[in-house]
């Protein structure tokens, strides 16, 4: 049974004020996490799995490159291992094979130029002891729609400079090639190649910070790995890395810090802290396909695994981890992102492609102000319920003709009737006599309690 305390009694003005203003944050509370305002605290619907990996077609394909549109992340290119190239104009929903003109269906590597992405070079061949008159380097205007030769002979890598995306580098059966025309015209760099003794370019890349920096690795045909660096732009090459470990698979500058630079081959992946003066191995983590340091921090770097999947370092590369669950395929041979936020990482696997988006900032906001929404409607409903209760007495109390009752929801005086039993009276003033002997409530009539104070914030 609930008991009425005060519920006659005027409310202070601030205090009024105050039960007001939170009344009034809960509706706007509530209107936020219902989606009054267009949905802004909810995430977009996103094709990739939003904090898993998801499977996204092209199923029982091996891809071997992968890139996505820098200004267009619902373009999407991948590369295959004999079927050509493949664009999807939806975030990878569906797939479209982008052939026309491309003579060689052996993708290694998809460059797509940040400044024009209208612009993008595939790298062809099988290998360059193969001899295919068709490998080299194709090039589109018009995002794949078609491709016309701009280099001959196998090319296994591409990288173009971020401050001038006119500037590319290629690796490959010519050891190093630069074009400095967007792709359409290629030299050798350096003239002589003497200083690369047979080692057999596999991976390239250019400093963010200086065109001119480049550094090529790559493998002899008895597997014996270098790795060559160059301070202006391919003239005169620098050996690194002594020919004593194995063959280079991939190498990758960090974007955000340009002295950070990795590569990996069959012992792990090795980490440069002075642009790739020097070296160390900081992972022993074998099979390492591709890198993909990230655009932002340079503590994250992610790499394509062969058997392992996709892995992630949080702490620049001392240590990897499995990234993400749900990955179907562990033969992971590329790796790319789009430019959005939140960011979608692309893998290509053996069995088609797959993507991880991470979990939207704005999804983790609105579940807080769903909970807040839910737990400020359990509290209406109690104190709405109670207010019920209450009202219910003061009737019942205002047919006895007590003296003195009052309206619980008003606070006004309820016309006085007289009692139909001498017991009923008694047992009103013995209540009223049990309330000034005892005026704390029990701790059961908080809520009651709590819906006479709301009462005037809510009723108003």
């Amino acid at each position: 049974m609930f008991r009425d305390y005060g519920a006659s009694r005027r409310l202070p003005i601030d205090l009024r004020r105050a039960l007001r203003l939170l009344a009034i944050f809960s509706t706007v509370v509530a209107l936020v996490a219902g989606g009054l305002f267009g949905g802004a605290l909810r995430p977009a619907p996103l094709a990739a799995g939003a904090g898993v990996w998801s499977k996204m077609g092209l199923g029982q394909s091996q891809i071997t490159a992968i890139a996505a549109d820098p200004t267009n992340p619902s373009i999407i290119f991948s590369g295959t291992g004999g079927q050509g190239v493949f664009r999807s104009t939806d975030s990878g929903a569906t797939w479209n094979q982008v052939n026309g003109g491309l003579a060689n269906l052996f993708v290694n590597d998809i460059l797509i130029s940040p400044a024009d992405p209208t612009v993008v070079l595939v790298a062809t061949g099988r290998g360059p002891q193969v001899g295919e008159p068709t490998a080299g380097i194709y090039r589109s205007a018009n995002r794949g729609d078609s491709w016309t030769s701009r280099l001959n002979g196998f090319v296994r890598d591409l990288d173009s400079s971020a401050q001038n995306s006119q500037i590319i580098y290629a690796a490959g059966a010519t050891p190093v090639s630069r074009s400095t025309n967007g792709g359409l015209d290629w030299t050798q760099a350096p003239p002589d190649t003497s200083i690369f003794q047979n080692v057999d370019m596999r991976a390239i890349a250019v400093s963010p910070s200086d065109s001119s920096t480049v550094l090529v690795g790559g493998a002899t045909e008895g597997g014996v790995g270098s790795v060559f660096r160059t301070r202006d732009g391919g003239l005169t090459w620098t050996r690194v890395v002594d020919p004593t470990i194995p063959g280079i698979a991939s190498i990758a500058f960090s974007p955000s810090d340009p002295q950070q630079v990795f590569f990996s081959n069959s012992l792990g992946i090795w980490r440069s802290r002075d642009a790739g003066v020097t070296w160390r191995l900081v992972a022993g983590r074998p099979g390492a396909l591709d890198l993909l340091p990230d655009r932002s921090s340079p503590n994250i770097i992610y790499a394509g695994a062969a058997g392992e999947g996709v892995l992630q370092s949080t702490n620049g590369g001392d240590d990897f981890q499995g990234y993400g669950a749900g990955l179907g395929n562990l033969m992971v041979r590329a790796l790319s992102s789009d430019r959005t936020t939140p960011q979608t990482i692309w893998a290509g696997t053996d069995d088609g492609v797959w993507a991880f988006t991470y979990p939207a900032p704005g999804a983790q906001l609105s579940d807080l102000a769903g909970q807040v929404c839910r737990s400020a409607q359990r509290i209406r409903s109690d104190v709405f319920r109670h207010l019920r209760i209450r009202r219910r007495r003061a009737r019942i109390r205002g047919q006895e003709g007590g003296r003195g009752a009052r309206d619980a929801r008003f606070g006004r005086a309820l016309p006085h009737r007289r009692s139909d039993t001498d017991a009923r009276r008694r047992r009103r003033e013995l209540h009223r006599g049990t309330e000034e002997k005892h005026p704390r409530p029990h701790r059961a009539d908080r809520v009651s309690r709590a819906a006479g104070l709301l009462e005037p914030a809510l009723t108003r």
